[in-house]
């Protein structure tokens, strides 16, 4: 396994979700880890690298090979199945080589909060209401939700350098250009991006 390194900058305030509610302190409340503190799962980034990488492919700089490569083929019943696959064991046979670790703090960044007993000042409740078509206030509509301040957080792509790998790129060069490039069409991240939340920048050190 070989890795590239990924920063990733939230402009704004920012939500990833649990799916659960706080009683009176939120109805929806931010994704933690044990510790308190934020961070981006992995299936998330790799959510955001796959859309990323659809929009290359519909606009030429990406190929379809490529992309399945990257990322696999979910499944075998697609209109256009991957090659070779194993009917006995097609998730393997469908997987890409790009492996996606959670973004998180830095550990001198995690030590720091947890020392201070900071990590309550990195979260804010918004609240938002339904507005109907009087431009009145719905009944009941009120919700509230807690958000994250902007940070930076750190992880990395590990990568397969197999045979699948050396087939479709020229050179380890080639893969960080392209994520590069992947990289550079994601601008929002997490829940809520129609409410101005998540914008962000990712970038491949």
């Amino acid at each position: 396994m070989k890795t590239v390194k990924i920063k990733i900058s939230l402009l704004g305030y920012w939500y990833i979700g649990t799916g659960h509610e706080a009683g009176a302190y939120a109805d929806s409340i931010a994704l933690k880890d044990r510790d308190n503190l934020p961070f981006i799962p992995g299936k998330t980034l790799k959510g955001m690298f796959r859309n990323s990488a659809q929009l290359c492919c519909n606009n030429s700089i990406l190929t379809e090979d490529e992309m399945d490569v990257l990322f696999g083929v979910p499944g075998t019943s697609l209109e256009r199945p991957c090659d070779n696959i194993d009917l006995d064991n097609d998730e393997l046979a469908t997987s890409g080589i790009l492996f996606f670790n959670n973004a998180e703090l830095t550990g001198s960044e995690k030590n720091e909060i947890k020392e201070q007993d900071l990590s309550r000042h990195l979260y804010k409740i918004i609240q938002s209401t339904a507005i109907d078509k009087n431009g009145v206030a719905a009944d009941k509509s009120l919700r509230s939700c807690e958000v994250v301040v902007p940070l930076n957080f750190i992880t990395s792509i590990s990568y397969e350098d197999n045979q699948k790998f050396n087939d479709t790129f020229e050179s380890e060069d080639k893969l960080k250009e392209l994520l590069k490039t992947l990289a550079s069409f994601i601008t929002e991240i997490g829940g809520k991006r129609r409410r101005g939340f998540g914008r962000c920048l990712v970038e491949v050190l």
